[in-house]
């Protein structure tokens, strides 16, 4: 198998021998097989987006561990993270499930979480939005709590963030930011919700903000 990767900030497209074309956001691994019968894919780890030339003879395949996601031509998404897979389907339709196992389709429009075992967990409405936004090279936010939108930032930056205060993890979260801009997200913290930040070497540390005692 060919194996493509990207580092921390970095994009970077493939196209495949068969004329898909393969998106890869910030640091994220994939490994890819062609041949005339099958076309396969393997996420290791990261976030990629799928343009699949249609090829009823050849099924297009993306998996990690044993959940897998099976299409003849459409547009998807697929997010890996801690837990499990997450497949967002822009166009078309895609199959989830285990590896060579029972699956689930999934219209445009929608989108599922999976287990390592392959199982579907949760169905929900694709996030193309999202989507569109990191190939562009921004992230979006709607009222994510804190917890899940620093956990996104951090994908995109060396500058680590890190919330020292557990009060804060579920503060929910709005905005547009540029990707790896960390101090940027900080800085709309202090403003918006009058978190104090404070740099620590290679770190933004995040933390209520001290009362000012009354003379």
């Amino acid at each position: 198998m060919i194996r493509y990767e990207t580092a921390p900030g970095e994009q970077r497209m493939i196209r495949l021998d068969d004329g898909s074309m393969v998106t890869l956001n910030t640091a994220s691994i994939i490994r890819t097989r062609v041949t005339p019968s099958a076309r396969e894919v393997h996420v290791e780890r990261g976030e990629a987006y799928f343009d699949v030339v249609s090829d009823a003879d050849a099924p297009f395949s993306v998996s990690w561990a044993d959940a897998e996601a099976r299409v003849l031509g459409t547009r998807f998404n697929v997010l890996i993270r801690h837990d499990g897979m997450e497949v967002d389907v822009i166009e078309g339709r895609v199959a989830v499930g285990r590896v060579r196992g029972d699956a689930e389709a999934l219209a445009a429009g929608q989108a599922a979480a999976l287990g390592a075992d392959g199982l579907v967990r949760a169905r929900r409405p694709s996030q193309a939005d999202r989507i569109a936004a990191w190939r562009e090279g921004r992230v979006v936010f709607d009222a994510a709590p804190l917890h899940a939108a620093v956990e996104e930032m951090n994908r995109y930056s060396a500058l680590q963030i890190v919330i020292d205060s557990q009060a804060l993890t579920e503060l929910p979260v709005s905005g547009r930011f540029r990707a790896g801009s960390s101090e940027d997200f900080a800085r709309a913290l202090e403003i918006s919700h009058g978190v104090a930040t404070r740099r620590d070497g290679a770190f933004i540390r995040l933390a209520e903000p001290v009362e000012r005692a009354i003379p």
